[in-house]
């Protein structure tokens, strides 16, 4: 009696525990299929590589350990680099992940701290918050990665790769009419040469053609259909200090071009005011370096008198400009007020000392000045 009753406990406590081991077997399965499915995230192959990111994908919820193990302990580079893409793109928000993800980052390697505040941002509201209490951290590259993972997002390649073909497309017509005029000019000369009268009977080029017993007549059928060749006995140099070509009388005569009259373009800088930790000599310095490139939007538009552009340039830490504006004439001159924001954002200051923007107002005057010498008309 007692072996049949000690024999019913027995397999009704099997009968309870029988599936609390499978589950247990079933874990361990999957925990060591993981770790082989993390080595072949390095692999050369897409195809691979592809098929174990389905794995993680699929078994999220036990994956997420082990792409953590692999992330922090693997001894492959590689390895660990493909876990912690393949953490930003799962976003795990478990309160115990975003604990142990916050540890890592407050006490791991350069490594860890760089796509461990990544990995925190992606993972929605709760990590984010994470990440804004780093930046109180007394580790400084802890600081700087938490500032980086919390800054926007730069322009998507697909904008910069529109504005670039857009770019080209204008390039690629300005170089397509520059080759056209080239050409075209080219003709003329080589036409012009052609025509030129010799000493002898004819032209040289045509007596080179009969001596060595080629038609005439064909030179002509070729050359009947060119024009606008003039040919003269008598030449006449041009006189200097001239901004245009003047209409020959020598051998070869060209069409003459609009009438000019030489211009003196003079930029002149106000004094600065500056906000911030970049001392007035450096600025000074580097806008008088960039006064000829100003010189180059100037438009005729603006007329005799003078006129002043101040323009409002933020210059970050680095010594880049982040943006310039104007605060007068920027409707009435809009290409000089473009011209301008253009030149003076390539311009290059020193680092600033503080870690903020720095403001400077830059006064820029126009004058012009008619020449002594203007152009003799033709």
């Amino acid at each position: 009696m007692k072996r049949a009753l000690h024999l019913c406990v027995f397999v009704c406590v099997g009968w309870v525990l029988w599936p609390l081991g499978s589950v247990e077997g079933s874990k361990s399965r999957v925990y060591s299929e993981g770790l082989h499915q993390l080595s072949l995230l390095a692999s050369s192959k897409k195809e691979v590589r592809e098929r174990a990111k389905a794995y993680f994908r699929k078994h999220q919820a036990r994956g997420v350990s082990v792409l953590m193990l692999g992330f922090r302990h693997h001894k492959s580079f590689l390895v660990r680099k493909a876990a912690a893409k393949l953490l930003v793109t799962l976003k795990p928000k478990t309160d115990t992940f975003l604990v142990q993800m916050e540890r890592v980052v407050r006490h791991g390697t350069s490594f860890e701290m760089r796509w461990g505040t990544k990995i925190l941002a992606a993972s929605g509201p709760t990590g984010r918050a994470t990440v804004k209490r780093l930046l109180k951290a007394k580790r400084r590259e802890v600081c700087k990665y938490a500032a980086l993972a919390l800054a926007p997002p730069k322009a998507s390649n697909a904008s910069k790769s529109a504005a670039k073909k857009k770019m080209n497309a204008s390039l690629k017509a300005r170089r397509a009419r520059r080759k056209r005029v080239f050409r075209k000019l080219s003709r003329r000369m080589i036409l012009s040469l052609i025509a030129a009268k010799g000493p002898s009977s004819g032209n040289p080029i045509m007596n080179v053609i009969k001596g060595n017993s080629v038609y005439s007549k064909n030179l002509d059928a070729a050359l009947r259909r060119s024009s606008g060749v003039a040919v003269s006995k008598h030449t006449n140099k041009a006189r200097k200090k001239t901004q245009r070509t003047r209409r020959g009388s020598g051998r070869v005569a060209s069409g003459g071009l609009g009438k000019t009259q030489q211009q003196n373009v003079q930029v002149v800088l106000g004094r600065a005011k500056i906000f911030g930790g970049l001392p007035r000599n450096l600025v000074k310095r580097v806008f008088h370096r960039a006064i000829r490139k100003f010189e180059g939007c100037y438009s005729s538009k603006l007329g005799r008198s003078k006129k002043t552009f101040t323009l409002k340039v933020a210059i970050k830490s680095s010594g880049r400009v982040m943006f310039v504006k104007s605060s007068k004439h920027a409707s009435k001159y809009a290409a000089v007020v473009s011209c301008l924001q253009r030149q003076t954002t390539s311009l290059r200051f020193p680092a600033a000392k503080s870690a903020s923007l720095v403001i400077v107002h830059q006064p820029i005057t126009f004058t012009r000045k008619n020449a002594k010498n203007p152009t003799v008309r033709p």
